[in-house]
């Protein structure tokens, strides 16, 4: 009884047929699988976004960079817009309260 216990209870060659080579076989078709299709797959879909960079990089870059300007010269205009009304007298900024508080009660007399 010794040996059949230090065997394992017989499960050791059990195992090794019912478990162990099966997932290896699969381990095996799925590394196939990966090396053959998956690989190539992923290989094709970088070919593919390479040749939309390129293309983008061929015609879209000019309008890029034309929109990016477009939209600096914007915020550049509305800076200077913005500090029109920064004179640091004391009276124009209440006037300027005073007009923002006239329009926002227009606002909601119209809105009720």
């Amino acid at each position: 009884t010794s040996t059949w216990f230090a065997s394992w209870l017989a499960l050791e060659p059990i195992a090794l047929r019912v478990t162990v080579r099966p997932v290896i076989r699969v381990a095996h078709a799925l590394a196939v699988i990966d090396d053959r299709v998956l690989d190539r797959a992923v290989d094709g879909s970088a070919a593919l976004t390479r040749r939309a960079a390129d293309r983008v990089l061929s015609r879209g870059e000019a309008w890029v960079d034309g929109s990016v300007g477009a939209i600096a010269r914007l915020t550049a205009a509305l800076g200077r817009l913005a500090r029109r009304p920064q004179t640091g007298q004391l009276h124009q900024y209440y006037a300027q309260a005073a007009a923002a508080l006239a329009v926002l009660g227009l606002v909601i007399v119209l809105v009720r």
